[in-house]
């Protein structure tokens, strides 16, 4: 039991208290007095503010206030947006040389301000495909490939005098094969051919059976599970110049056709290396997700651009209305969502059973596990169209062959940057191939060196 305190002891610790106390209470009204302080000067300030914005009555006056917020948005947005690609990739011997020796694939993207989201990107691209189309300037040279069923596709071919000049048994080809409906229209069109340009890049366009005026010999429109049409104009392309090495580039429907190709094919792929941008891997689950996004507009609108499409090539398409027992051309026109024209057309054509059997056999996900070739996939995380859902993380870990690249802010085959908007994807996409011919340069020169080694 504790013994009593003293008298001394108490007054001792009573006076401790009242110092306390006291203490306490200085700081206190210190505090007090410094928020008074601090509140008086909030409030001038905001009396300075608002009699300063009372006496901008004039126009210049409100255009600095323009300008400001303008300069100050895009800060705001060009801090929070402007990162670099998200890489992923298994630790095989050529992502390591990618990966250290592509400082494309490592500079910070900035997206338009003004085009800060997915919805934003994708509908500027839809936009100015439709309207302006940037790649409406460039100048093409045609080659007609006739198919096994006795279709065909035509390669378009940018015509650039200055190219011409410096081509080589060794310049590497782009073959280019481009989105559902896409063309020489198309903007990335543009963006890819002067990216090729600045390294001396050929590029080649490889369009659909059907699209892009190319003339139908068959009444078969083209489809997402069209691979078999894009060997053929990868073959063509190896046959008008055998020795320069091919690489893929694929576009959203085209970049699923493409990946599909790499994997089917395997080790006997005549490609050097593939990128896919925005490549909708699970068709099936996309097709599902897109009439959910932004009151199903996307659907819509990409509906209108297959039914304008095949309208074009109705004549050869309308043999099929017997076969089918409707007309073609009355049920396009009702159809509202990609999947009620590919089950008025695409189904039937092909013999699939339904459009969830097409969309399911078509997806280039079945083939990832047999991917020989270094293959880049790029997409956005914020893509209204290409469910991020469907990124193949785990398949990318299994293959080391495959590599992924996503950005948080770029939408579906946007990558807007600047102020007056251009698309950015031709930096990673040439930067990858221009890597990629270091590699195999480099593999080259250790097999001529190991042959020297074993002859001496």
């Amino acid at each position: 039991r504790r013994p009593p305190r003293s008298t001394l002891d108490r007054s001792s610790a009573a006076s401790d208290v009242y110092k306390r106390q006291s203490t306490q209470s200085t700081w206190d009204s210190v505090i007090y007095q410094g928020i008074m302080n601090a509140g008086e000067k909030v409030c001038a300030s905001l009396c300075w503010v608002f009699n300063k914005f009372s006496s901008l009555t004039s126009f210049p006056s409100v255009l600095i206030l323009i300008i400001v917020f303008l300069v100050a948005g895009y800060a705001y947005y060009t801090i929070r947006k402007a990162v670099p690609l998200a890489m992923h990739f298994a630790p095989g011997k050529v992502n390591k040389y990618i990966a250290s020796c592509t400082p494309e694939l490592l500079k910070k993207y900035s997206p338009t301000w003004y085009l800060s989201n997915g919805h934003l990107q994708t509908l500027y691209y839809m936009w100015q495909s439709t309207k302006r189309g940037s790649g409406k300037n460039l100048v093409f040279s045609r080659d007609l490939v006739p198919l096994k069923d006795g279709g065909q596709i035509s390669l378009d071919w940018p015509v650039n005098p200055s190219l011409e000049s410096q081509f080589t048994q060794a310049t590497p080809i782009i073959a280019v094969i481009p989105g559902m409906a896409g063309g020489q229209k198309d903007p990335y069109i543009k963006t890819i051919f002067e990216a090729a340009a600045t390294k001396g890049y050929k590029m080649a366009l490889i369009n659909h059976r059907g699209g892009s005026k190319t003339e139908l010999l068959t009444p078969k429109m083209y489809s997402g599970a069209n691979s078999e049409d894009f060997e053929a104009g990868v073959t063509a392309i190896r046959k008008k110049y055998p020795t320069n090495p091919i690489y893929g580039v694929g576009f959203s429907l085209g970049a699923n056709i493409l990946i599909k190709y790499v994997g089917e094919s395997g080790a006997n792929c005549l490609l050097k290396g593939a990128i896919g941008i925005n490549n909708p891997t699970d068709m099936n689950f996309c097709n599902i997700k897109m009439p959910h996004q932004l009151f199903g507009l996307y659907d819509k609108l990409l509906t209108k651009l297959l039914v304008r499409t095949a309208e074009l090539q109705m004549p050869k398409l309308k043999p099929l209305e017997k076969e089918f027992g409707y007309s073609i051309s009355k049920r396009m026109k009702e159809a509202k969502t990609i999947r009620d024209f590919d089950n008025c057309l695409t189904v039937p054509s092909y013999g699939f059973a339904t459009s969830g059997d097409y969309y399911r056999k078509a997806s280039s996900i079945n083939t990832f596990h047999n991917i020989r070739i270094p293959t880049l996939l790029i997409y956005a995380n914020d893509d209204p169209i290409v469910d991020p859902e469907v990124i193949p993380y785990d398949e990318c870990k299994k293959n080391d062959n495959i590599m992924i690249a996503t950005h948080p802010c770029a939408g579906h085959l946007g990558f807007y940057t600047g102020f007056s908007p251009k698309q950015w994807i031709g930096t990673p996409v040439i930067g990858y191939v221009h890597s990629l011919e270091g590699y195999h340069n480099q593999e080259k020169q250790e097999i001529y060196s190991h042959i020297i080694y074993l002859s001496s």
